[in-house]
């Protein structure tokens, strides 16, 4: 005897009918370190706009190219 299904007939996971849970993660603000969601346009709580600074990927990129020519000119 096959059990009866009591959620309706619509437990297969390809009916479109059934509602999937959507998780939104939430972002962090930069400045001030409160949750944010992501399409927010800015902080509710100080106003900065943006995920970070672009700049700080410049600075790890200008701190790798001096340490490898500070390394080629000082190795031996």
């Amino acid at each position: 005897m096959a059990k009866k299904n009591m959620s309706g007939g619509d437990a297969h996971p390809n009916n479109p009918k059934r509602k999937r849970k959507t998780i939104v993660k939430q972002q962090v603000c930069y400045k001030c370190g409160v949750k944010v969601h992501p399409e927010a346009p800015e902080c509710p709580e100080c106003g900065a706009t943006g995920d970070t600074s672009p700049l700080w990927l410049l600075k790890i990129t200008i701190g790798f190219i001096l340490g490898f020519v500070l390394w080629l000119m000082f190795w031996r």
